[in-house]
């Protein structure tokens, strides 16, 4: 079963038990406002997985009905992106390199970190939690999927990209 299965799951469950309609406005309120800022600019995907599950999470309404389906992308995606950012931070500090090398190094390892992660994170967020939407409220700024990043490989899909941040030792 997909993750974005369990979601919905858990919120058709969740809107049986609570009624949909005193805590539909509730939950718009909490979703209005602007993005939080993301945790790696250069993997804003990677980063709206950790800033979407951390609001939906601290929701009062929907923070039960996402609890699994964060929690099981939640630490993979921050390992990612704090690897990444140990990567090229190892590599900026590296005194016996020259600039044009580390410049060099840097753009292969946004490339090639783009060009994987980012695709997989961009898909736990379009199939996951940036789906939550109840009662046509849509989900917050930080739950948006930014388009512009983590395009699929060609003929790829979801399925095949996500073991990548999920189970990065399948690699």
């Amino acid at each position: 079963m997909r993750a974005r299965d369990n979601v919905w799951g858990a919120l058709a469950i969740g809107m049986l038990m609570t009624g949909t309609a005193p805590g539909c406005e509730a939950v718009k309120e909490s979703f209005d406002g602007v993005a939080a800022p993301l945790k790696e600019p250069e993997l804003p995907n990677c980063s709206k997985v950790l800033t979407c599950c951390a609001n939906l999470s601290s929701d009062s309404i929907l923070g039960p009905f996402v609890a699994s389906s964060c929690e099981s992308i939640m630490s993979p995606t921050d390992l990612a992106i704090t690897n990444y950012q140990a990567t090229k931070l190892r590599i900026q500090q590296n005194t016996s390199t020259s600039a044009q090398t580390k410049a060099e190094l840097i753009a292969e390892l946004r490339t090639t970190t783009q060009e994987t992660l980012e695709p997989a994170c961009r898909c736990l967020v379009d199939e996951t939690v940036g789906n939550v939407s109840l009662d046509g409220f849509l989900s917050p700024k930080d739950c948006e999927v930014v388009v512009t990043s983590g395009a699929l490989p060609a003929g790829k899909q979801c399925d095949d990209v996500t073991d990548g941040v999920l189970n990065p030792s399948s690699n």
